[in-house]
C-alpha cells in the first residue's frame, strides 16, 4: 500500500480512513447482499430492475 502524505491530512488520519473503507464491505454489505438481492434493492434502497444494464 502506497500511502502518500498530502497536505490536507496527517498519516494518523489516512491510516484510520484506510481501515475503515476496508472494514465497511464484510461489515456493511456482505451481511446484507443476500436480502438486497431477494428483495432487488440495493444498499441505497434503488431497485435494481430500475438500474440501466
Amino acid at each position: 500500500m502506497n500511502l502518500h502524505p498530502t497536505p490536507d491530512c496527517n498519516p494518523e488520519d489516512r491510516v484510520a480512513l484506510i481501515d475503515t473503507v476496508r472494514r465497511f464491505p464484510p461489515q456493511t454489505i456482505t451481511p446484507n447482499v443476500n436480502a438486497w438481492d431477494e428483495t432487488g434493492d440495493g444498499p441505497d434502497g434503488q431497485r435494481s430492475d430500475t438500474i440501466p444494464a
